[in-house]
């Protein structure tokens, strides 16, 4: 097998505050990421800034209830003494 030969590797993620006016709420949510990394000699730094998120919800009037009642079994007939008949 051979090696990936990655000799460092570190990622950093800054939390924040986003507040969604339309909901009137407020979440904790990445605001920015780095990675450093050291992969065959090279070095490697990446930096993202998170913004423009959206708020979405699914709303559903789906109401949960008691089960059902299973249908009563059908009765099977009995013989002399209480016995099954058999065909």
């Amino acid at each position: 097998m051979q090696s990936l030969n990655l000799t460092r590797d570190h990622l950093l993620v800054d939390y924040g505050p986003v507040k969604f006016v339309s909901a009137n709420t407020t979440l904790w949510l990445p605001l920015s990421t780095e990675m450093h990394m050291e992969l065959r000699g090279h070095r490697y730094h990446h930096k993202h800034y998170l913004t423009d998120y959206m708020l979405f919800e699914v709303d559903t009037d789906h109401k949960m209830g008691k089960p059902k009642e299973p249908p009563p079994a059908p009765a099977t007939q009995a013989g002399p003494a209480g016995e099954p008949n058999s065909p």
